[in-house]
């Protein structure tokens, strides 16, 4: 299974794509233009420009998924290190039943 740093690297990374996408409006100005004057109006089978128009929904859709991966997996992360019991002398992370700590050998309290 992947790793929660997988799901950040991830997620921020989804955000990043999706936000260079949003912002390149630049794509279908120039082209789109020419190729609309170019076709006389005429309807083309294949035409890039509606998918080039569709971009900016489409970096949006990747900037809110990226954003909620990497969210979520910061949250997991946070959860996973709050929910860890430590020793109350040394505050070493003890694993889950244990009676001593191996670090210092203090007694651990049972909740």
């Amino acid at each position: 299974m992947f790793g929660k740093a997988y799901f950040i690297a991830t997620g921020f990374m989804l955000f990043v794509i999706g936000t260079v996408i949003t912002f390149s409006n630049s794509l279908t100005s120039g082209p789109c233009a020419q190729m609309d004057s170019m076709s006389g109006g005429m309807q083309v089978a294949f035409n890039p420009c509606t998918i080039f128009a569709m971009l900016p929904q489409v970096g949006f859709a990747m900037q809110v998924i990226g954003g909620l991966l990497f969210v979520i997996s910061i949250a997991l992360i946070i959860r996973s290190v709050s929910n860890k019991k430590t020793c109350s002398n040394c505050k070493k992370v003890l694993r889950e039943g244990t009676a001593f700590c191996p670090n210092c050998g203090t007694k651990v309290e049972k909740k």
